[in-house]
């Protein structure tokens, strides 16, 4: 085994991708680096706001305070607040100067300041912090006290452990796991298949000997890999001293409780637990390729136990049983204690136990798998009668890797989406929760208010039927913030989510009011949109996808907005109001509304497409075409067609496979969901139409089923033109690879151009109809103030264009291919 061990290895080293995945990983940390370092510090400034509020209100507080003493005295106890106040207040204004400063390291001080404000409750005063996230605050302050630590930028860090997680996270997740496995098995298969394992046989060595060798080689690799990830991830804590960052407390949520963990534990299970996966994930691998299956049912016999675990995982919920947790869903369950300790030495004996069941495997001369095709040579080229080109055409991909390849990237993408919806879905609690606490801080402020006005006014016991507006007020503020508390207790439950809503309807006095109860001046898309939407969806009983009761519409997008202020408002606004689900019907919603089809259609034209360019170079194909009695323009229509019908079915299988799995996880969905689309004109009938005199527009709702079927045809569309456009590029240049970079450029540049420019001309650009959903929701029309600019006329352009450059592809030349 050493001998093979050995011999792989160097294999391995010799080769130039090597190389080139380290320099890969080069590109993408200085990449992440670069770009944190240039991302402004949200933690300081959220910090800076919440301590400038504090400031604010103890300064408001002690100041009516200061003026009531002056007055009319103070009792005892709120004497003793008075003085608890100011030591407050000179806590929170040396924590504002640091912060102002740039300086972070306020723990110590803030730590004061919070056991300072809970023995001020004693004195039974105006309270005005929410005292659970205190809680939450000091055990996060504690351990950054203990360690000695400040506060550190999360969201973009640079130069501490919080950057060394993020890397990890980066390069050691479930993608690259199965990228090793792809590796892993065309080496396999490659070697195999040059008779390499005949060469070792030769050698004395035994199949057991041989095949350990191979997975033991790709062991080593992985360690290789792993600590190449790891040294270069803390490279940036070693170099600028910060290595003692490995101790900074980040919150869980844990249903409606947020637990303290340091980055540490993430530090330690992430390589470890990403190693374990990639080798169990390898020992199957190895199973299978003795059996000499194909690398495309190698996948599927993978894959679906893989995708049958996640699964099971998300209808179950967590099981140590379960290996699916070594690379997701693993937080909560396994880090706030020290349980992930135990979980990965259970998996590291289940590697051990399928590395010992390996052998008797790998001794056998059996076939277990008998796979039909499977031949030790490949059946020789037999054109039909019709379609030989395309045929041909069919056959090159097939044996070159392209269709496999593509295929799997395509599924990968699709299915990768909607997990990854699914995961956001899964977040959803610990954002209502966060929303909960928000409103219950709101509350307290209000609170706050009140009982500031009733001491100005010195109101004393007095009968109910005296009570002020004031006093019931602020016990209705009392209530909501306790039914708020009981609401967040629910979290991770199956009603949660509609108790949630059903909460908010009740909360308050109930001053809510139509947007028709308002000014015109103010009914905005958003405004009405919302509250139309709302009516509709009691109409269908169904439930709406935001966590809020506004649906954002693109007219108060935070990155139109000019002024920073007032976008970080809408910004705010549009996160407490996203969009969760994880239906079927809502990931193709997703999966059009950021345009994830962009990367379908990169992925062609990368890998899949070729063009008559291709021909020119010297190989064993245009050696067979030479001695064929055929013309230029039967060679451009195959590929032309091949190309056309590869695209169409792969997209529409892959889309199908996600669609599948979404469905499996969270249902079909809602087909009559009302989704607002914008209209630059009234129609004919404007029945269930809407005009918004703020923004000047007219909106009306569509189902997000139609939606998603629009979505799809106009796609197919985009695939005619594009598969037309790198064709008729291909059969004027020579160079495969000028051709690709050529379509590349050309489309993003049209796009770009049709972007920049609106005009009423560019409804003619085909480009303009690559923003997929923005065509469909209507947004294009109003951007270009005409409502011709819709799905029937992108098909049309689309087409018609598509069609223009394939027939000028068309144009003879003198001769025959050479």
């Amino acid at each position: 085994m050493r001998e093979v061990v050995k011999f792989v290895a160097k294999g391995i080293r010799k080769n130039k991708y090597i190389y080139l995945l380290a320099f890969v990983i080069l590109l993408i940390t200085s990449s992440l680096l670069f770009i944190n370092n240039a991302q402004i510090s949200s933690t300081q400034d959220e910090l800076q706001q919440a301590f400038d509020k504090r400031e604010e209100s103890l300064d408001f507080l002690i100041s009516k305070t200061l003026i009531k003493k002056r007055y009319v005295g103070l009792p005892e106890n709120q004497q003793f607040a008075l003085d608890s106040l100011l030591v407050q207040e000179d806590y929170v204004k040396r924590i504002s100067q640091r912060l102002s400063e740039g300086d972070m390291d306020i723990a110590k001080d803030n730590l004061a300041f919070i056991n300072e404000y809970l023995d001020y409750r004693k004195y039974n005063f105006i309270h005005f912090e929410n005292e659970d996230l205190l809680e939450i605050e000091k055990d996060k302050l504690n351990d950054l006290a203990k360690h000695d630590l400040p506060f550190t930028e999360q969201q973009t860090p640079v130069k501490t452990a919080l950057f060394t997680k993020q890397l990890l996270h980066l390069l050691l997740n479930p993608l690259t796991a199965l990228i090793f496995l792809l590796m892993f098995c065309y080496k396999y298969t490659t070697d195999e298949r040059n008779r390499t394992f005949d060469f070792l046989k030769v050698n004395s060595l035994s199949n057991p000997a041989i095949y350990y060798g191979y997975v033991f080689s790709f062991f080593l690799f992985t360690v290789g890999y792993l600590l190449f990830s790891v040294v270069l991830a803390f490279l940036p804590p070693l170099f600028t001293g910060n290595l003692k960052t490995v101790y900074y407390p980040l919150e869980v949520a844990i249903g409606g409780d947020t637990a303290i963990v340091p980055v540490w534990k993430w530090l330690l299970y992430l390589p470890i637990g990403w190693g374990i996966f990639v080798s169990l994930l390898l020992v199957v691998a190895s199973w299978l390729c003795k059996q000499r299956v194909s690398l495309g049912v190698l996948a599927g016999f993978i894959f679906l136990p893989l995708l049958c675990l996640y699964l099971l995982a998300e209808h179950l919920g967590f099981s140590v049983l379960n290996p699916i947790h070594l690379v997701v869903g693993y937080d909560a369950n396994l880090f706030p204690s020290n349980q992930f300790i135990i979980y990965l030495v259970g998996m590291l004996l289940l590697l051990l136990i399928l590395i010992g069941a390996s052998y008797p495997i790998f001794r056998s001369k059996r076939m277990l798998l008998r796979m039909k095709g499977r031949a030790s040579g490949r059946r020789p080229y037999q054109p039909k009668s019709q379609l030989k080109l395309i045929q041909f055409e069919h056959l090159k991909r097939r044996r070159d890797g392209r269709i496999f390849f593509v295929l799997l990237l395509l599924v990968g993408i699709s299915v990768g989406t909607s997990i990854f919806v699914n995961q956001q879905y899964k977040s959803v609690d610990g954002k209502i929760v966060k929303a909960i606490e928000e409103l219950q801080s709101f509350f307290i402020s209000n609170q706050f208010k009140y009982k500031l006005m009733e001491e100005e006014e010195e109101v004393e016991k007095v009968d109910s039927t005296d009570e002020t507006p004031l006093v019931k007020f602020s016990e209705i503020m009392e209530k909501d913030i306790a039914l708020l508390e009981e609401v967040k207790k629910k979290a991770n439950t199956p009603e949660f989510h509609h108790l949630y809503r059903e909460t908010l309807k009740s909360l308050g006095p109930g001053t809510s009011q139509s947007y028709k109860e308002l000014e015109s001046n103010q009914w905005s898309v958003t405004t009405m949109a919302s509250e139309e939407q709302q009516k509709l969806l009691k109409e269908r009983e169904m439930q709406p996808w935001p966590i809020g009761g506004l649906w954002i519409s693109n007219f108060d997008d935070p990155s139109r907005e000019p002024n920073n202020e007032l976008a970080s408002l809408l910004k705010m606004v549009q996160e407490e109001n996203e969009k969760y689900g994880h239906s079927a019907l809502f990931t193709a919603f997703f999966y059009m509304n950021h345009n994830i089809v962009w990367s379908v259609l990169a992925l062609f034209v990368f890998v899949l497409w070729v063009s008559l360019a291709e021909e020119h170079r010297l190989g064993r194909t245009v050696h067979f075409l030479v001695t064929k009695p055929l013309h230029l323009r039967s060679v451009y229509v195959s590929k032309w067609a091949y190309n056309l019908a590869t695209a169409c079915l792969f997209f529409l299988f892959s889309g199908g496979v996600a669609f599948v799995v979404s469905w499996l996880l969270g249902g079909y969905g809602e087909a009559d969901y009302p989704i607002p689309t914008y209209a630059i004109e009234e129609t004919e009938s404007g029945e269930g139409q809407f005009f918004s005199p703020v923004d000047n527009v007219y909106f009306s709702f569509d189902s997000v089923q139609g939606m998603v079927l629009k979505s799809v045809a106009l796609i197919l569309a985009q695939i005619f033109f594009l598969n037309s456009l790198f064709s008729f590029i291909g059969r004027w240049m020579k160079n495969q690879y000028a051709v690709v970079i050529a379509t590349l450029l050309i489309t993003v540049a049209g796009y770009l151009f049709a972007s920049q420019y609106p005009s009423l001309y560019m409804m003619f650009n085909p480009f303009l109809y690559f923003n997929t959903w923005h065509v469909v929701d209507g947004w294009q029309s109003i951007l270009l103030e005409s409502p011709l600019v819709n799905v029937g006329t992108g098909c049309l352009v689309l087409i018609a264009a598509g069609t223009v450059l394939f027939l000028v592809g068309l144009i003879p030349n003198k001769g025959k291919v050479s």
